[in-house]
């Protein structure tokens, strides 16, 4: 075989295998990037090559967005809140848990193999207050509405509950109400946080 057969069936070997590439990761849902070259013939070839490569539909999801971070009772009861809460206060709201509370001596150093860290790693609180001056918790509060009534439910809170109380943060129960009194909530909330 004379060298420009040879190199031009180099030349076919690797396009073809750049060109399959290009396709594999359109097939995963990711877009096919053109390799970055110098320039000259075969850098020019290569792109045309390639920005021709077919596309399989739109690439796979795998993830969406949802509506609303807090359910419509949780929306009427944080704008009473904010509204209750003196103006050096804010509040997060749905903080998990383990952003509020860490492992005290975890095993082997490292939390997630400690079995405590179990407890915490898929919980959430409604909401935490934090001291806007320097981002200081303050208190968590839990919006009770009538799943709170359940048996697993129970058995969630009182976990929380101690757990909270270990962490010396306190938590505040709040049950869910068509109306909330801004007057009486405030006052509740000024026994927890200091002028």
């Amino acid at each position: 075989m004379s060298t420009t057969t040879v190199l031009v069936f180099l030349l076919l070997v690797i396009m073809s295998a750049i060109i399959a590439a290009a396709r594999r990761r359109q097939r995963r849902g990711r877009t096919a990037q053109l390799p970055r070259a110098r320039g000259g013939r075969v850098a020019q070839v290569l792109r045309g090559v390639l920005s021709n490569v077919p596309t399989r539909g739109t690439p796979r999801r795998h993830y969406d967005a949802v509506d609303m971070v807090l359910t419509p009772t949780e929306q009427q009861f944080a704008t009473v809140l904010r509204d209750s809460l003196p103006a050096a206060y804010d509040i997060m709201v749905q903080v998990a848990l383990q952003r509020v509370v860490t492992v005290r001596n975890p095993r082997r150093g490292q939390p997630w193999r400690d079995k405590r860290w179990n407890q915490i790693s898929q919980k959430s609180l409604d909401f935490v207050v934090i001291r806007r001056a320097d981002s200081k918790l303050m208190l968590a509060i839990e919006l009770d509405d009538a799943t709170h009534l359940q048996a697993n439910r129970i058995a969630r809170d009182e976990l929380l509950d101690a757990i909270m109380h270990d962490a010396g943060l306190p938590l505040l129960h709040v049950p869910v109400q068509s109306h909330y009194d801004r007057l009486a909530l405030q006052m509740r909330l000024l026994g927890y946080l200091p002028s």
